[in-house]
């Protein structure tokens, strides 16, 4: 899941040690999502908003969803 206050989160508890260390040693952080995982949180923090630069998601997000993110200073790109 993404949101602006919890930032990128999932559901696999097992693979977090791993997702955190990718996230801690990229220069740049690019999230692949769907509309259906924006505005949903998971079970574990994976980072804070402020650490993502990039989302690629698609037509589904919300005009609300989107200024949240954007002001995080996320960029979005729509596919």
């Amino acid at each position: 899941g993404l949101t602006a206050q919890e930032g990128l989160t999932k559901h696999d508890i097992e693979a977090l040690p791993i997702r955190q260390r990718m996230v801690e040693i990229s220069r740049q952080l690019i999230c692949v999502a769907d509309s259906s995982k924006l505005s949903v949180t998971g079970l574990v923090s994976v980072c804070p908003i402020e650490r993502v630069d990039v989302l690629i998601t698609d037509d589904g997000i919300g005009p609300d969803m989107r200024k949240e993110l954007e002001d995080a200073g996320v960029k979005i790109i729509i596919v």
